[in-house]
């Protein structure tokens, strides 16, 4: 059995930071279990893109998330933290596992909600409900362990996924350095601690003699503190075509130019004049980076930007960059966001995040796994579960944590 839940935004040093006394039980994983202080995130490392990349084992390209937010040509609609599962493009493991005869409750993980089709999960939520604390999300996991029945029918669950927001919520609104983001791990390392214990009560008494226990805790991406904020309208003043769709996410802008016969010319401009601001980088589809691995010709812009570290678009200046230090305030959220993801974690070793992995009944030991891309967890839980990894996955497992 594999219980795996992912804290967003959750910089390795945050561990350090809250010590024995502020994270026991995190503590505790790293010291007795594996642990990695180095997962290296996918490109952009926005939340629902990494996230995305974890569970398909692919990168955006192939599964079709370029961030939180995008806009597709092919379906002519634009979508904001979607909530609809068809949008993902490439298979998840919460799929992959009840394809292969699994029983799998997965809650809150970016796509999981709404399944349709032969292959849903025996247990998701329909919507993604904003308001919930880590708390009832916790409470949530040990109630479907307490409630399902399907051990008693000789089909226990054998996969549990679980997602808290609270420490990213803390590092965007105050930045990575504030003491608020060590307070919600800590109140989150009590709410894992309940989690663990019922799944220990679960395989012990529900599962079949012999059945081990991973309990799993990743993250998606680290934290940068942001000290300036750019508008992605006003750095392409006229230049900026008529009728185009723009889409941002923290430090990625993406122009979608309307098609005809002036399109090549514009984009040309367009990219020109973006790229007259020294903190930014501009590309087009043609020079993408390619070890990104992030082009889908739908979802991604006729123009690329990526800001500089400390950089974030944002709709509020009235100039091309401002810096938040020049910003009024009366309190540290209306100076925000004051931290921010989304660079390129081979750039920004800030966006790496941490992954803990305890065993039941015969723990790692403390192993440092070392460097971990965040692809690689797909088919890691997939060796753990004893089936084949989601579909399209492009790499596979971390051997240190499968031997």
């Amino acid at each position: 059995m594999v219980v795996w839940v992912s804290i967003d935004g959750f910089r390795p040093d945050y561990l350090d930071r809250a010590g024995e006394s502020g994270a026991p039980f995190l503590t505790s994983m790293a010291r007795r279990g594996a642990v990695s202080r180095e997962l290296i995130p996918t490109y952009p490392s926005l939340t629902f893109s990494v996230h995305a990349s974890e569970v398909t084992g692919a990168s955006a390209g192939v599964h079709g998330v370029p961030g939180n937010s995008f806009y597709d040509r092919s379906l002519g609609e634009q979508f904001s933290f979607p909530q609809r599962a068809d949008l993902l493009k490439a298979e998840a493991i919460w799929t992959s596992a009840t394809r292969q005869g699994l029983r799998v409750a997965v809650f809150d993980w970016p796509f999981s909600n709404g399944q349709t089709g032969p292959h849903m999960a025996a247990y998701f939520a329909e919507r993604y409900d904003n308001q919930m604390t880590d708390e009832q999300r916790g409470e949530r996991l040990i109630e479907t362990m307490r409630s399902d029945d399907g051990a008693e029918k000789g089909t226990p669950l054998s996969l549990v996924m679980g997602y808290a927001d609270a420490v990213d919520k803390a590092g965007h609104a105050v930045g990575p350095a504030h003491p608020g983001v060590v307070e919600q791990l800590s109140r989150l390392d009590k709410v894992l601690a309940d989690v663990h214990a019922e799944a220990m009560k679960y395989v012990i008494e529900r599962c079949p003699p012999g059945t081990r226990l991973y309990f799993l805790v990743s993250t998606d991406h680290g934290m940068l503190p942001v000290v300036h904020l750019a508008n992605l309208n006003q750095m392409a003043g006229e230049a900026m075509p008529a009728g185009a769709r723009t889409i941002t996410g923290g430090a990625t802008g993406h122009v979608f130019v309307p098609d005809g016969p002036e399109k090549a010319g514009q984009v040309a401009a367009l990219a020109a004049e973006l790229g007259r601001h020294r903190f930014a980088r501009v590309y087009t589809h043609a020079t993408l980076p390619a070890r990104w691995r992030m082009l889908d010709p739908d979802r991604v812009g006729d123009v690329y930007v990526d800001l500089m570290p400390g950089y974030t678009f944002s709709s509020r200046p009235r100039t091309p960059s401002v810096s938040l230090r020049d910003l009024p305030a009366t309190r540290p959220t209306d100076r925000g966001p004051l931290g921010m993801h989304s660079w390129d974690p081979a750039e920004v070793p800030q966006m790496n995040g941490i992954v803990l992995v305890s065993r039941y009944p015969s723990d790692f030991g403390g192993r440092d796994v070392g460097p971990v891309d965040a692809r690689r967890l797909a088919a890691t839980v997939s060796s753990w579960l004893g089936v084949e990894p989601p579909a399209q996955a492009e790499v596979g497992p971390v051997r240190r944590l499968v031997r």
